[in-house]
């Protein structure tokens, strides 16, 4: 089983790879809807799609960041109509945490319900201006896939969290994400989706933190 050595450097490995995609410009435009916009490109990390979706949310910075991490310590799962459970398992350190990422139907019930056991990585970067939440895939004896679910697989995946230059109480946020559904799916099926996902998931986020200002 892995030691919080390990835990701890992979979770570098993962900061560092999510952070060369957020730096790279050869995206292609793929959607552009409601001041969100989807790009996407060839990912690294596996033969599918790396997918780059970017907008500005009304919210500061360190106020927006509990929106990403699982319960207890964030809303995750209050506010993403995606996510049925989103659940630390394990604490590894104060930024560093095992989780478990139930995943909701996609396109009408085509790709069913998923789950995904995630090493999450909250990293700032106070030279650069930005924190940010990242994720990945990874197998724990203690967690085997079980009967209910089919256990997807996250790619380096994050969210960017960056002050907004002219507004305090805004936020660029940057999602990278890359995912595979595993199971029976066609990967088409699930590149169709990811746009649209991606699109709704920031659509979900700033309607959650508007119903709350109410």
């Amino acid at each position: 089983m892995e030691t919080t050595i390990d835990f701890c450097e992979l979770a570098e490995v993962l900061s560092n790879r999510v952070l060369e995609y957020y730096h790279e410009e050869d995206w292609k435009p793929l959607k552009d809807e409601d001041n969100i916009t989807v790009m996407c490109k060839k990912s690294r990390d596996f033969s599918g799609n790396v997918y780059r979706g970017d907008c500005t949310i009304p919210l500061e910075p360190e106020k927006a960041l509990s929106y990403f991490l699982p319960h207890p310590h964030g809303r995750r799962q209050k506010w993403d109509s995606s996510v049925a459970e989103c659940q630390v398992l394990i604490e590894v350190t104060k930024d560093i945490t095992i989780s478990k990422v139930s995943a909701t139907k996609l396109l009408q019930g085509l790709i069913s319900d998923r789950d995904f056991i995630h090493l999450d990585v909250v990293k700032r970067f106070p030279e650069l201006g930005f924190t940010c939440v990242n994720s990945c895939s990874i197998d724990h004896k203690d967690y085997p896939p079980g009967d209910d679910y089919v256990r997807g697989t996250t790619h380096p995946s994050g969210f960017f969290l960056k002050k907004h230059n002219k507004d305090r109480y805004k936020t660029n946020l940057t999602y990278i994400a890359q995912a595979e559904a595993n199971g029976r799916i066609p990967r088409y099926l699930t590149e169709a989706a990811t746009g649209s996902h991606i699109i709704g998931v920031f659509k979900d986020m700033i309607n959650d933190i508007e119903s709350t200002k109410v």
